[in-house]
C-alpha cells in the first residue's frame, strides 16, 4: 500500500475507536474519493448515521526545488436526529449532536502520531449542510512529517548530560585535574574562536 493509502487507513482505524458511553461512536467510517460538497452530502445521507467520510485532499507545493509539501486530510461528519430542532447540532442526553462528534473528533485526531513518522496538525473546520433532521462538518488537517533528530556524538558516545562545570563534553571524557573551556569572543564585530586552554 501507498504511503497515503496508510496514512488513510491509520486515520479510518482512530475515528472506528472512537466512543462515548463504551459504543462506538460512528455506526460507519470510510475514505472517499470526492470533495465535491455535492458529493459528499449525497454519499453521507446514504450511510448509517452517525458517519464519517475520510478524503484526501492534495497537497500544494510552493518549494523553489519541487519538494512535495505535506499531505492535506479532510474528515467530513453527519449527524441524524428525526426529532430536528436542536438535537442535530447540539445532541441531547440519549443522543451526541454535531457538536459532541466535532469535539471528539478533535481529541481523536489533532496531535496524532500515524504511520511511525508523520501527525495530524489540526488545520480549520466548516459547515457543510444542514437541514430539519441531520448536520455534516468538515474538519480538515495537515499530515506533518515528523522530523529526524539525531543525538550529537563525542568520541562515539552520545552526549547526553552537559557538566555543570560549564564544559560540553561528556564528564567521562574531563580530567578532574584540567578543565577544557572554549571560548567565544566578540572583536570588532567578528566572531573568532579562542583555542582550548588549559587551567589548573
Amino acid at each position: 500500500m501507498s504511503e497515503l493509502g496508510d496514512i488513510e487507513s491509520a486515520v479510518i482505524g482512530l475515528i472506528e475507536a472512537v466512543q462515548v458511553n463504551s459504543v462506538d461512536l460512528f455506526a460507519e467510517v470510510k475514505g472517499f474519493s470526492n470533495t465535491a460538497p455535492r458529493d459528499v452530502v449525497a454519499g453521507l445521507r446514504r450511510e448509517l448515521k452517525p458517519a464519517a467520510y475520510v478524503v484526501y485532499d492534495g497537497r500544494v507545493s510552493s518549494d523553489p526545488f519541487g519538494v512535495p509539501a505535506d499531505p492535506k486530510l479532510s474528515v467530513f461528519a453527519i449527524v441524524e436526529s428525526l426529532r430536528g430542532g436542536d438535537e442535530p447540532r447540539a445532541g441531547s442526553a440519549l443522543q451526541s449532536g454535531g457538536f459532541d462528534v466535532l469535539g471528539e473528533l478533535f481529541t481523536a485526531l489533532a496531535g496524532s502520531t500515524i504511520v511511525t513518522d508523520r501527525q495530524l496538525a489540526f488545520v480549520d473546520e466548516h459547515l457543510i449542510a444542514a437541514n430539519d433532521t441531520s448536520v455534516i462538518y468538515e474538519q480538515r488537517y495537515s499530515v506533518l512529517k515528523l522530523a529526524t533528530i539525531t543525538a550529537p556524538t563525542f568520541g562515539g558516545s552520545v552526549i547526553s548530560k552537559w557538566r555543570r562545570s560549564g564544559s560540553r563534553f561528556p564528564a567521562s571524557t574531563v580530567n578532574s585535574n584540567t578543565h577544557w573551556a572554549c571560548r567565544l569572543e566578540r572583536s570588532h564585530g567578528r566572531d573568532n574562536f579562542a583555542p582550548p586552554r588549559i587551567q589548573p
